[in-house]
């Protein structure tokens, strides 16, 4: 029997109505995988935006889906050829992939353990799980749609 997780998923889209919350099984880890236990999980507007199927052709999901893309947690399990992480190592990271369906909204994770960085000592559990999306954002924002350059002054306000 599959080892399983508890986690919110939805199997089709839709309102709010359409989250449940129960137990899922976890794919097996495979090479280069790792499997996370989560104690903190960033929600954004894509979450449900996502859910109610909007982006399908961008964003396709697999049933049951589980969504969350932002994840901080401690590495419980790794897969053959992981290198950069021990058992117990405290990670964050940005861990969309192409098909939404094994998200972060879950008591367990497997996923690349290339899509992880160790978290920092001076953020909380909660602060490192909102991160990721959010600062990839807004670096996007400053940096590729802004154009900012070496030398130039943003202001930043909120």
């Amino acid at each position: 029997m599959a080892e399983q997780t508890q986690a919110a998923y939805y199997t089709e889209f839709g309102g709010i109505d359409k989250l449940q919350v129960g137990p899922l099984d976890l794919p097996e880890v495979g090479e280069g995988e790792v499997l996370v236990r989560v104690k903190a999980a960033g929600v954004n507007p894509v979450d449900y935006i996502v859910r109610e199927g909007h982006f399908q052709q961008v964003v396709p999901n697999a049933f049951p889906a589980v969504p969350g893309w932002d994840v901080a947690g401690i590495i419980e399990k790794r897969g053959h050829g992981t290198s950069r992480f021990a058992e117990g190592a405290e990670v964050y990271g940005y861990v969309r992939r192409p098909v939404v369906q094994h998200g972060t909204f879950a008591e367990l994770l497997v996923v690349p353990e290339c899509y992880l960085a160790a978290r920092p000592q001076q953020l909380s559990w909660e602060a490192a799980g909102g991160l990721p999306l959010a600062g990839l954002t807004a670096y996007q924002s400053v940096i590729a749609a802004g154009q900012l350059q070496a030398g130039e002054t943003v202001l930043i306000l909120g």
